[in-house]
């Protein structure tokens, strides 16, 4: 099984050696957005979710909204050139690919993704000098830090994100 390249403190270690300002707010682990907004509401910023999925050719892409969006997944599946329906990944999938948790996917979990086998998505509202809030490979603290930062690191990790309006584009359910 795959052992993660990266954990939360070698997350913080890259993000320093990038330069790139973040403030860490430690709390209980949360599995849902609504676990999360008990925790993360006096944070300042884009509080996010995100969902891992696949298609029937084992495409996979991490996808990365606000967290009041309720994405259309047959929308979704058509604006990424998906085959088939997108399905959820599992515990395996999720630990090999991103070597996180459930309740800890993150577009910051691109940088354990050393095979480039996964296509990140970010809704366009994350990308600018706002505040996002990630969690750092795990569920029990949440970052803030500017939209333009996360997509240079991830852009650092070799994976260019590949930007929708979710809202716009009528990718909303």
């Amino acid at each position: 099984m795959h052992i993660p390249a990266y954990d939360k403190q070698k997350l913080y270690s890259k993000l320093d050696a990038m330069h790139i300002h973040y403030t860490v707010h430690n709390h209980a682990p949360v599995f849902t957005v609504d676990d999360a907004s008990q925790h993360t509401n006096h944070i300042n910023g884009i509080q996010i979710k995100n969902l891992f999925v696949y298609d029937k050719k084992k495409t996979m892409w991490v996808v990365t909204i606000p967290h009041n969006i309720r994405p259309d997944l047959k929308k979704l599946r058509l604006a990424l050139g998906a085959k088939g329906n997108l399905s959820f990944c599992n515990y395996d999938r999720l630990w090999k690919n991103l070597g996180v948790k459930p309740g800890s996917v993150t577009p910051l979990s691109v940088i354990n993704d050393t095979q480039n086998c996964i296509t990140a998505v970010l809704d366009i509202t994350c990308t600018t000098d706002d505040i996002v809030c990630p969690h750092p490979l795990s569920n029990d603290a949440t970052l803030s830090m500017r939209g333009g930062d996360l997509v240079s690191f991830m852009q650092a990790c070799k994976h260019d994100p590949i930007i929708l309006n979710f809202e716009d584009e009528g990718l909303v359910a």
